[in-house]
This record gives structure tokens, sequence and C-alpha cells, in this order.
């Protein structure tokens, strides 16, 4: 087969261990055929995680095969705008987790953004994920793929697993 599938992003909520919970490719039956879903961006490069993500014949002989190497490193620029990356720092060191005071949130999109709208980026523990809003460092827009805003971390805030959720980002070129 041709490949069909390609220069896509699959972004599966990847820190969930449960794969049920994530897009699954699930090939169908048959024998000796392939399906070529190569140079798409997963978002990770782990070939243990792509391959959990994947039922074909490596998991049922009467499935087809997927292959799916090579893997994009980088996110498309061709396809909809979404959130490449979010890095948190604590008086200008990244860190994993923040502690109390001031916390910086940047946001890496896969292509240029439109600098005039501001996206809405908050954070919370449940769904909507909106009990705290991040305010953006003074334009917000670092250059067009690149986002900034800023939150005081208090006791109040509390402790414990916490969601991103950012809403309202329009890409430069096409208001999707």
């Amino acid at each position: 087969m041709i490949d069909q599938f390609k220069n896509n992003a699959i972004l599966n909520d990847w820190w969930d261990a449960d794969p049920s919970q994530w897009m699954q490719f699930i090939a169908p039956e048959g024998r000796g055929g392939s399906y070529y879903i190569s140079s798409n961006y997963w978002g990770t490069t782990s070939e243990t995680i792509i391959d959990a993500d994947i039922y074909d014949f490596n998991d049922d002989f009467n499935l087809e095969s997927y292959i799916y190497q090579p893997i994009l490193t980088n996110a498309p620029v061709n396809c909809y705008p979404f959130v490449v990356d979010v890095g948190l720092s604590q008086g200008g060191l990244g860190v994993a987790q923040v502690g109390p005071g001031p916390a910086t949130f940047t946001v890496t999109f896969n292509r240029d953004m439109n600098t005039n709208v501001q996206p809405q980026v908050a954070f919370g523990p449940a769904t909507p994920f909106t009990d705290y809003t991040v305010a953006p460092v003074g334009s917000g827009w670092l250059d067009p793929r690149t986002w900034q805003g800023s939150f005081n971390v208090t006791p109040l805030t509390g402790d414990g697993y916490q969601l991103i959720r950012l809403a309202g980002a329009v890409a430069a070129d096409d208001p999707w």
C-alpha cells in the first residue's frame, strides 16, 4: 500500500497509563498487507508507547500490519494548530513541579499564531481545568509560536496533580 496517512499529529494523552483511553489504530483483518502511517508526529518518539497504541499483526496474526516509521520529531506546520509543549519555570529555572511563588508558563505552538489574539490559559485539578487563570507576561507573545504567562502560586492554590487548559488561540494564516 502507499502512504495515505502522513504529516498528521496524533495527539493522545500519553500520560494516561490506560491505552484504552487513547485514540488507537486497529488494523483490518487480513494477512500479508501493510498500511503505512509513517511520517506522522506522535508527540513522542517512544516506540514502546506507539506500539501500545497500535493493534495489528504484531498483536493478532489475523490482522494486517501498520508501518509507522519514520516518526516525525517536529510537529508539522501544515496541520491544524496545537500546543507542542508547555514549559514551567520558577526563579528562571525550568521545573517539572511548581511551589509557592511566581510560576512562568511558556506555551509553544506547532505553527505561527495570530499574536493579536490572546489565548485563555488556565489550570485546575478537575474538569474544566479553569480554576486558576494564567495572566500574560507583557503582551504574552514572545514570537508567533511562543506565548508566556505567569501565575502566583499560593497555599490556597493547593497541591497535587493539575491539568493545563488552553483555548482561543488562532493560527496566523487560517482561523480554523
